[in-house]
């Protein structure tokens, strides 16, 4: 819907605040909704939280995501959007709408999202497995690391995900060694698992929560308590960031 945009950002001072957003807007006379504008990342585009504004849509894009390199983006319309219905109003609406449109999360065949609604431990794997394009096992590997926790017939669908969580060490599960892949997951739990994916142990929930704070007025119940559980709002944000 637009032509092809490279965009860079000259600071030869390096004086910016690179924690700061540049706006990118361009010209669109049309529905919005299924609108979006998009950056290639990798070979692929990648939605961005966009907004109307007019007869333009517009991003907001962190300067240290574009500085010192060339980011090409442009306008897209993506006729496959569903309408989530129960996310208007929701603090976290953009966040969920990008994590949808990435393919990373989904909501329910009745068109709610449910943004407030835990998430199970299985889940969340599952999620980290789309962001990161997890190239999972086969079935005879997944059959063996599965068997490493005591309570692997109840995984279902979630066997080859959980198979390469272990594989990885990402996950080891409770000390009776089950993992219990429909318990809900709590805000210590997901600091635990990010601190490996990420392969840093700088990882806190805190620090989500403090952005969370300040940026959506927002207070994560997480933020005094870890071990409490996380909704599935937190969990696209914090994929999101």
């Amino acid at each position: 819907a637009s032509d092809v945009y490279d965009v860079t950002i000259s600071n030869p001072a390096g004086t910016f605040d690179k924690t700061k957003y540049v706006k990118i807007s361009m010209p669109y006379h049309s529905d919005g909704y299924q609108a979006g504008i998009y950056k290639l990342v990798g070979g692929r585009w990648m939605y961005m939280p966009s907004f109307e504004e007019g007869d333009s849509i517009y991003t907001m894009v962190r300067i240290d995501t574009i500085d010192s390199k060339t980011s090409t983006f442009a306008l897209f319309k993506d006729e496959n959007v569903r309408v989530i219905t129960d996310i208007r109003s929701h603090w976290a609406r953009p966040e969920i709408e990008t994590m949808i449109r990435r393919g990373v999360i989904t909501g329910y065949p009745d068109g709610r999202f449910r943004p407030d609604q835990n998430i199970t431990r299985a889940e969340f794997l599952t999620l980290l497995s789309r962001l990161n394009s997890w190239v999972l096992p086969s079935e005879s590997t997944q059959l063996l690391n599965t068997r490493y926790f005591s309570d692997y017939q109840s995984f279902g669908s979630y066997d080859r995900v959980i198979s390469y969580g272990r594989t990885m060490n990402y996950i080891f599960g409770y000390p009776d060694r089950s993992f219990k892949p429909n318990n809900n997951i709590t805000y210590r739990e997901i600091q635990w698992i990010m601190d490996r994916v990420i392969r840093t142990e700088n990882f806190k929930w805190s620090d989500i929560a403090t952005q969370l704070q300040y940026e959506k007025t927002f207070k994560s119940p997480g933020l005094t308590n870890l071990d409490l559980r996380i909704t599935r709002a937190e969990v696209a944000y914090m994929l999101y960031k």
